[in-house]
């Protein structure tokens, strides 16, 4: 396998109407950015990127989890779709606990774990296993568990005693 050296740059916006500003981010396709790209048109571009199934396996959790954050989850299940279970592992886990206040315990917060369900399974139910087995099982459980309902059959439907009784 070839070794993919990633070089990030960041964009310099012009917020002045009338200046523009050379977009250095692609060469072979320069153009002008004339303000700041709404999440719409930053997703569109970075989707559009040559090699992206190469590229996204191989970036810093961190950096796919602000693609998320400015993006929206939602809209990126491509990116999810390309990650390792392990990126997502890393992402899942700054992405769903939460602390109320200094000092107390994080806690999961299972409706944006559902989010991430719902994402997942998006991209078809073989792709989310996938992810999903590739990930802490703890994590997985926790998440889980937020979002099924376990009962026992028997404990509420009706039965007929030895007398011949219907219960209910």
């Amino acid at each position: 396998m070839v070794p993919i050296r990633l070089r990030f740059s960041s964009y310099i916006y012009s917020l002045s109407p009338g200046a523009t500003v050379q977009d250095c981010f692609f060469a072979q396709r320069a153009c002008n950015i004339t303000g700041p790209m709404t999440k719409s048109d930053l997703l569109a571009r970075l989707l559009n990127t040559s090699g992206l199934a190469r590229i996204v396996p191989h970036l810093p959790p961190e950096i796919l989890h602000r693609v998320i954050q400015t993006c929206g989850l939602e809209d990126c299940g491509e990116f999810v779709a390309l990650a390792t279970p392990a990126q997502l592992a890393r992402v899942l886990d700054v992405d769903v606990w939460r602390v109320e206040r200094r000092g107390l315990d994080e806690t999961l917060d299972a409706d944006r774990f559902g989010v991430w369900l719902e994402v997942l399974m998006e991209l078809g139910g073989a792709v989310a296993a996938e992810k999903l087995r590739g990930m802490d099982i703890e994590l997985v459980v926790a998440g889980l568990a937020q979002h099924a309902l376990v009962f026992d059959a028997a404990a509420v439907s009706s039965y007929t005693t030895l007398d011949g009784r219907l219960r209910r």
